[in-house]
């Protein structure tokens, strides 16, 4: 190795000049002039020849990768439900509920059948029309196995 002042006076140079060369580098890209765009020439495009693609065909699962069960479809076989007796929507009369009438052991419901006025209590029935549940707010009318509710 350098002993002495020779050695640090030789390496202090070297590293001098090394900081000098990248300084300079670094310099003279900042104070380089901007890139001039040049002129492209335009040509013309010519699209890619279509291929003919095969067609994808997916095959039904049989069994999971992650699980390794065995996939079982659910079957839509209608053997089991029974079958509901369709609603034959019916003309419901015109109905309104107009009020309640408090009494001293029952309450009374004020309902409008047709244009004609009704004192019914819970259960009475009037021209095939049975007031089933009824409260201040609202009634519950059944009429021909169909029930629908009315508000005040």
């Amino acid at each position: 190795m350098l002993k002495g002042k020779t050695g640090t006076y030789i390496l202090l140079t070297l590293v001098a000049l090394l900081w000098g060369v990248l300084i300079y580098k670094f310099a003279s890209d900042i104070t380089d002039d901007p890139l001039t765009p040049q002129k492209l020439e335009v040509g013309e495009f010519k699209a890619p020849k279509a291929s003919t693609k095969e067609p994808i065909i997916l095959h039904p699962v049989e069994r999971d990768p992650f699980l390794g069960t065995y996939y079982t479809p659910k079957s839509n076989s209608k053997k089991n439900e029974k079958s509901k007796p369709k609603d034959i929507d019916t003309a419901w009369p015109q109905i309104k509920y107009k009020g309640r009438v408090k009494g001293e052991r029952k309450s009374s419901y004020v309902i409008q059948i047709n244009n004609q006025d009704y004192i019914m209590e819970r259960g009475e029935t009037i021209n095939d029309v049975t007031l089933v549940r009824a409260s201040s707010t609202s009634v519950s009318i059944k009429f021909k196995k169909s029930t629908k509710k009315f508000e005040l």
